[in-house]
C-alpha cells in the first residue's frame, strides 16, 4: 500500500510538471543556453538552427507555437517583463535573441523595451536583437543591446544578390545554416599570441587549423563594445593584430573554437 501510494504521488507530480511545462508558468532549469524572446515566422528556422549547434533554448512568447520542438522550455508571458524573463532562465542564459512579435506590435518598440529588461535582469548575456527600422537603432544600443539584425533589409539583400548571380542561392543556404552538414560562418577570438603579427600569419595559423579566414572584425576607438567594432573583409595582410579582435572565418559546420 505504501509504495502505491509513493508511486501515485510521484506520477502525479511528473503529470504536473509537464502540465506546467505545456502552459509555460514552469521556472527553466537550463544553464548556459539561448533564451528566444518573441516569436514570428523566422521563429520556427531559429530553433531549428539552436537544435542543431547542440544549445538548448527557451522560449518566452504570449502564445505556445502550435509546432514548438518538445526540447524547448516554453514560458508562457511577455518577454519585456522581468518575472517572464527570469522564468525563462536568463540569469542563466548564454545569449539572448529578441526577435519583432506581431502579438506585441508591429514597431520595434516592444523589441526595446525587452532589450531594457534584460539589461535590468541581467546585463552580462548576449543580446542579439531583430529590428525593422533602422532609426531606431540609436534606442538599442541605450539599450546595450550587443548585435542588431535587419531581416527585412538582409533578406532583400540576399533576393537580390540571388538574381544576379545564377546559382549563388546555394551557396548562400550553406553558408547561413548550421542544421546540415555543410559550412557556416564564425567569429573567432584572435588568441593573445598573435598580437604584434601580421594578419597574414594570423590567416596562415588559422588555415592550419582547416578554417578559412575571409576577414576581421575589431574595434575604432578602446572600450567600443562589439556591437561597434568595424569589419574588414580581406584586409592588407601587412595590418598588425591589435587586440581585442575577432577573425571572421569560413568553417565546417562541426568545428569548435578551441580545436
Amino acid at each position: 500500500v505504501v509504495f502505491a501510494e509513493l508511486l501515485q504521488r510521484l506520477i502525479n507530480s511528473r503529470i504536473k510538471a509537464l502540465l506546467g511545462e505545456m502552459m509555460g508558468i514552469n521556472t527553466c532549469k537550463f544553464e548556459g543556453h539561448i533564451l528566444v524572446c518573441g516569436w514570428n515566422g523566422r521563429g520556427p528556422y531559429l530553433i531549428r538552427e539552436i537544435i542543431s549547434s547542440g544549445q538548448q533554448a527557451a522560449l518566452i512568447a504570449k502564445e505556445r507555437p502550435a509546432d514548438l520542438n518538445s526540447e524547448i522550455f516554453f514560458v508562457q508571458g511577455n518577454p519585456s517583463e522581468r518575472e517572464s524573463l527570469l522564468k525563462g532562465g536568463i540569469t542563466k542564459a548564454q545569449g539572448a535573441i529578441i526577435l519583432g512579435d506581431p502579438d506585441f506590435g508591429e514597431d520595434d518598440s516592444h523589441s526595446i523595451l525587452t532589450a531594457l529588461a534584460i539589461e535590468d535582469a541581467a546585463p552580462d548575456v548576449y543580446t542579439v536583437m531583430e529590428l525593422h527600422n533602422p532609426e531606431n537603432e540609436r534606442y538599442a544600443h541605450y539599450a546595450h543591446v550587443d548585435d542588431i539584425l535587419y531581416s527585412d533589409s538582409l533578406i532583400a539583400g540576399i533576393t537580390s544578390m540571388c538574381t544576379h548571380n545564377e546559382g549563388i542561392s546555394a551557396f548562400i543556404r550553406d553558408m547561413l545554416s548550421t542544421a546540415d552538414d555543410g559550412h557556416s560562418f564564425a567569429a573567432v577570438n584572435v588568441d593573445a599570441k598573435y598580437e604584434g603579427k601580421t594578419i597574414d600569419e594570423l590567416f596562415a595559423a588559422l588555415k592550419r587549423k582547416d578554417v578559412l579566414p575571409i576577414g576581421i572584425i575589431a574595434p575604432d576607438k578602446p572600450g567600443a563594445p562589439v556591437s561597434e567594432w568595424v569589419s574588414q573583409v580581406n584586409p592588407d595582410g601587412k595590418i598588425r593584430v591589435t587586440l581585442p579582435m575577432k577573425a571572421v572565418c569560413i568553417v565546417k559546420d562541426s568545428y569548435t573554437e578551441n580545436k
